[in-house]
């Protein structure tokens, strides 16, 4: 007998930043799955729009008037099916009628119907009954950018502990994280700090010093940076470290300090459309992980696009950049074709949605970006914390 979506439901609710996002409610057979949408600051151009013009209560009018009929009745297991519905509903190539919200927030929660309906863990669902691993956790530890008001250029300074468990890597980071602050005050004499968006320390310090205070509290570590470069680029120039500077020697005084700091892992070092300054970075640094996330979006076709071109290691995996399950795992396969692993992350607005903490696991992602400390941030930690413990595995 199949499994049909019998009830949906969609509702405002607060994220992170007190700010509405969508959670998504979808039943069947007396089992009921919920999933919310996150929401980035720093946005890449080519992201699918979360709200249709109008905002959430426009959002939820066209899912009681359009979305919730039109997928009652939908099988449970046809994940792709249901996902291509939501494109055919909204029929717009970024859900701009729909929602991008909606349509992540619908997606996911079919797919933890699946999953509870077929008694399996979701990335069991998601990913195969093959050998499964646990990610390393990449924690931001100091802001900048669009997240922080002041402080570096530099969006995210991040840590990449390497501990026998994930567990012992999550307690890790958090040390590191609550260690920031005397540092800062080390240098800085006793100033108070706050913390962003994603809890990441806010500190009065440029680029360089939050590198030594990095590198220092990361000890032997990996570090990393989200440098989020479209953020201070022009289209011509970019506004770094006081300078401005043509893409060729700001690509020259970035690498100066991902090879000062031993930077490990880069992620959107250039401008999404600077292609060129891209492929220079991949080629000057063999041993550094470039990853890409404004330059990609999640987006199967970009990738592909740009697969060839050899311009990042990795590409960065937000559901709602692209809106659906689906699309997500395409984007994750296309970037393996071109040899790209996948990073699965976070966003700056989030929910207590666990969903990534699957995705992490049934993708095989060697890293997962969701922050160190903060409600919204620990309940996907948590939730690796439990897949582990029900794998036996280390990560």
């Amino acid at each position: 007998m199949e499994d049909l979506i019998e009830d949906a439901k969609l509702r405002p609710i607060l994220d992170s930043r007190g700010r509405i996002t969508l959670e998504a409610e979808l039943s069947s057979s007396g089992i009921v799955a919920r999933a919310s949408a996150p929401s980035g600051k720093s946005r890449g151009r080519r992201e699918v729009v979360a709200f249709p013009k109008g905002g959430w209560r426009t959002a939820l009018r066209v899912f009681s008037e359009t979305v919730r009929e039109a997928i009652l009745g939908h099988e449970v297991h046809d994940q792709e099916g249901f996902d291509s519905l939501l494109r055919e509903i909204d029929g717009t190539p970024n859900f701009a009628k729909i929602g991008g919200s909606t349509a992540i927030a619908l997606s996911m929660a079919l797919a933890k119907l699946g999953a509870s309906l077929s008694e399996m863990p979701l990335y069991r669902y998601l990913g195969g009954i093959g050998p499964k691993g646990l990610p390393r956790p990449v924690g931001n530890v100091i802001g900048g950018g669009a997240h922080t008001i002041g402080g570096p250029t530099i969006q995210e300074f991040l840590v990449i502990p390497e501990e026998e468990s994930f567990l012992a890597s999550a307690i890790r980071a958090a040390e590191v994280h609550a260690r920031i602050p005397d540092l800062v005050r080390g240098r800085k004499g006793p100033i108070h700090l706050g913390v962003n968006d994603e809890r990441a320390w806010a500190a009065p310090v440029d680029d360089r010093e939050a590198l030594s205070i990095l590198r220092e509290v990361a000890g032997e570590m990996k570090i990393g940076v989200d440098a989020a470069a479209s953020q201070f680029f022009d289209g011509k120039r970019y506004e770094f470290m006081g300078k401005r500077l043509d893409p060729e020697d700001y690509v020259v005084e970035l690498g100066s300090l991902v090879e000062e700091f031993g930077v490990f892992y880069l992620e959107d070092p250039a401008a999404e459309d600077d292609i060129d300054s891209f492929r220079a970075i991949v080629r000057a640094h063999p041993r550094v992980l470039v990853v890409g996330d404004d330059l990609f979006t999640t987006s199967p076709a970009r990738i592909r696009e740009l697969g060839p071109e050899g311009v990042a290691r990795a590409v960065l995996i937000k559901p709602n950049q692209i809106g659906t399950v689906t699309d997500t795992l395409s984007a994750v396969a296309e970037g393996r074709r071109w040899g790209m692993e996948p990073v699965v992350s976070h966003r700056s607005g989030e929910t207590c949605e666990e969903f990534i903490a699957h995705l992490a696991v049934a993708v095989g992602a060697r890293f997962i970006k969701t922050g160190v400390v903060g409600g919204e941030r620990t309940a996907k930690l948590n939730e690796l914390i439990r897949i582990e413990e029900g794998l036996g595995a280390k990560s």
